[in-house]
């Protein structure tokens, strides 16, 4: 649990609730990325640069908000899901480590 569901109680009917909006804030989203490029001049203009990247190299996991429906009372206050800030799985911020090698040929 992300807090203490039993804290919070369903208002009157017709009332609303003394908590603030915006009174909390969800997990906190950190990720530590890693890049090593190593140039080599191969003939004239042409070089070859070798890249390594890891992504979340610390394998950090960034969980999405928890469930905040008074009415589901199974899934309220629970962290249930992760984030994924690229919107593409397995690749960008809040994904698990990732390591990608790549050559490059610049001209």
């Amino acid at each position: 649990r992300f807090f203490n569901a039993s804290a919070f109680a369903a208002p009157p009917a017709g009332t609303f609730s003394s908590l603030p909006r915006n009174a909390f804030h969800g997990p906190s989203f950190r990720t530590v990325d890693l890049s090593i490029f190593k140039t080599t001049k191969l003939s004239g203009g042409v070089s070859a640069q070798l890249r390594c990247e890891i992504f979340n190299i610390l394998n950090i996991t960034n969980w999405a908000n928890p469930g905040s429906s008074l009415a589901n009372s199974t899934t309220f206050g629970l962290l249930t899901a992760t984030r994924n800030g690229g919107g593409a799985p397995g690749i960008g911020s809040g994904e698990p480590r990732n390591i990608q090698l790549a050559v490059k040929v610049l001209f």
